[in-house]
């Protein structure tokens, strides 16, 4: 960002000058950042999330397919070293998930098998934001037990278990 503000880049010519980035290209990087917000938001109010397409949340958060099969081996033999069965199942799942990487057509393949089982439906023209799901916590459920009954806290709980009080 200090390069884009300064307008020049962060390597040299031969003569040991800063090349200079064009006003024009630093205003064209702007504009596309305006253009993407708004689209964004556009898409993001009709239910679509577009963010991927400018590359918003495409930095990879694992590593590469080969670096993934290398890790999950690693882990997978010092789970098996020190007889850690977690740490060999999650060894294994490593390398399975990198390992499916190295499979030629792999994506194209679970596209037609979700497609088969889902219907050729909007996945495959749109990109529609995935619904979270939010389990309710402990204090959740209890509130909602302590509105629905109107007892207090202690004997809710305690005619919950059936307990004497």
């Amino acid at each position: 960002m200090y390069r884009a503000y300064e307008g020049r880049t962060g390597w040299q010519t031969a003569e040991g000058l800063h090349k200079p980035i064009p006003t024009k290209a630093r205003a064209g990087a702007v504009m596309y950042l305006l253009a993407a917000a708004a689209v964004l938001g556009a898409t993001s109010a009709m239910g679509f999330d577009y963010s991927k397409q400018f590359l918003f949340g495409t930095l990879p958060n694992r590593l590469s397919p080969a670096g993934t099969v290398l890790h999950g081996t690693g882990r997978y033999l010092v789970g098996l070293a020190q007889g850690n069965g977690p740490m060999m199942k999650q060894g294994l799942y490593d390398m399975k998930k990198g390992g499916v990487a190295f499979i030629p057509g792999r994506g194209a393949a679970n596209q037609l098998v979700r497609a088969k089982k889902e219907g050729p439906g909007a996945f495959l023209f749109y990109y529609p934001r995935e619904k979270k799901v939010v389990l309710p916590t402990r204090a959740a459920i209890r509130r909602e037990v302590m509105k629905g009954s109107g007892v207090p806290h202690k004997l809710t709980l305690t005619t919950m278990l059936n307990l004497k009080p």
